[in-house]
């Protein structure tokens, strides 16, 4: 939850008005509290309660009694429940306070609203202050215009605005940032043409969709529904920051021509055919190269190169295995240890590309993937929450491909952990994982089919080679 979000404090005049309202009643005077805000006083009381998560933090039986209320498990930041008592008993102190006014023989009572404003003013002063200095800080983008030297964007020339890297901000669990300011000149840009975006920042859209949307930007290796929802021809508007760029958005800048700059960035032109189409062939060729690495049937250019993989052979027989017979499960309420690695040769600086492949439908993706690190010389842990977009390739049914691009900054002893969303009914089952270098292909032999970067793409490779290579089970 953020800091905010439990924020609800009243004030001091109207925490003096309630204490006087309190204490006239318990004294036994008459208080006339008209019937609409008074049920809406003793509702927002409940929902304080609650935003202390109470009662269900007391005991076993009320944890149970949450974890089967679906409507109550939907709430994940209760902090907020605070907010209607705030709301409310500002209402309630500041009408008692105008009744004591109307009704108030004493000429002095009259200002007691102006005491109450002036007294909220002052409280109010340092934060409002803090919020002004802010705001004076930070650059009006709108007010800055472009260079003459920057691409001059025909918008009827395009159908839409492409960010690479791109950004993808709604579902709670399916995120992917950006950078801050690649989508600040995204956004003046789409202003400034009219041109709609194809990354997106706004809250709760729906999961499917947003999915949907993320494939456009992962391989090409399947055929991409998304494609349909662009029926134009026109060809896609891209501005890109190369440096900043995974793998596979690098993969798609390749394809596009660049055109010009904007505010210091590159903008290019990507046709739609282009966009969408395949890569098998282009993989394919890379393949029947001559590659130095071969390691447990993985190929690779880079022999040094630090890659690993796990395909769980060692785990549970259970009724869902992605590949071999065995995969690696955790339980609703749970965390699932993918990976653990004490000793590791990873090039410092360098980034990696950790995936895997999760059974299950949407509903149960994992909420947030940690990365732990331990300190060899103390023996503490730090934990690093890696909520990212979760990206997947669904080739098999119900199975999808999720993948992580991180940084080792340090030869450290860390274990990736997945934490299961608390909505998650069924069992969490991962299989067949893989951390490669981002800059270097791997390409693996599973009972005579190829995989590329641990994407199936279900291939004979006996027409690829000369000789069998080794199989990896």
């Amino acid at each position: 939850m953020q800091n905010w979000e439990g924020y609800a404090y009243l004030g001091c005049a109207v925490i003096v008005i309630l204490a006087f309202i309190i204490i006239r009643r318990v004294k036994g005077r008459a208080l006339y509290i008209p019937v609409p805000i008074l049920a809406l006083s003793l509702s927002a009381g409940v929902l304080l309660l609650f935003s202390f998560c109470l009662p269900f933090r007391f005991g076993h039986f009320f944890n149970t009694l949450s974890n089967n209320l679906d409507f109550i498990r939907q709430f994940r930041a209760v902090g907020r429940f605070a907010w209607p008592f705030y709301f409310v008993m500002n209402i309630l102190a500041f009408y008692y306070l105008a009744k004591a006014c109307t009704n108030s023989t004493h000429k002095w009572v009259k200002i007691l609203p102006l005491l109450a404003v002036l007294l909220a003013t002052i409280e109010s002063a340092d934060e409002n202050c803090r919020v002004r200095e802010i705001i004076r800080a930070t650059p009006n983008p709108f007010i800055s215009k472009a260079s003459e030297a920057d691409y001059k964007v025909a918008p009827e020339n395009y159908q839409a605005i492409m960010t690479l890297p791109y950004f993808l901000i709604g579902p709670e669990y399916y995120i992917k940032e950006g950078d801050d300011n690649l989508n600040g000149k995204s956004m003046l840009l789409s202003y400034e043409t009219g041109l709609p975006l194809m990354s997106s920042m706004m809250s709760r859209t729906p999961v499917p969709i947003a999915l949907k949307q993320a494939s456009l930007y992962e391989s090409n290796l399947i055929e991409k529904a998304i494609a349909q929802d662009y029926p134009s021809e026109l060809p896609f508007l891209v501005l890109a920051d190369s440096a900043l760029c995974s793998s596979d958005e690098l993969r798609i800048l390749k394809k596009a021509k660049l055109v010009g700059f904007y505010r210091g960035l590159g903008v290019y032109k990507l046709n739609k055919a282009e966009l969408f189409a395949s890569d098998i062939d282009e993989v394919l060729e890379r393949f029947s190269e001559e590659y130095v690495g071969h390691r447990d049937g993985m190929y690779f250019h880079d022999s040094a190169a630090f890659v690993m993989r796990d395909s769980f052979e060692e785990g549970e027989e259970i009724v869902h295995v992605f590949d071999g017979k065995r995969s690696l499960k955790g339980v609703p309420d749970n965390f699932i240890e993918v990976l653990s690695l004490d000793e590791n040769n990873f090039e410092l600086g360098q980034a990696y590309e950790f995936s895997f492949w999760m059974y299950g439908d949407l509903n149960s993706a994992p909420g947030t993937l940690i990365l732990i690190e331990k300190d060899p010389s103390t023996g503490s842990e730090t934990y690093s929450n890696m909520i990212g977009l979760l990206r997947f390739v669904n080739t098999r049914g119900n199975w999808h491909r999720i993948s992580l691009t991180f940084i080792r900054q340090n030869s450290s002893p860390f274990r990736f952990v997945i934490e299961l969303p608390f909505y998650c009914d069924e069992l969490m089952i991962v299989d067949k994982c893989l951390i490669r270098p981002v800059k270097e292909e791997v390409f693996e032999v599973v009972n005579g089919k190829l995989w590329w970067n641990n994407i199936p793409l279900e291939v004979d490779v006996s027409t690829l080679m000369d000789t069998t290579p080794l199989n990896s089970n």
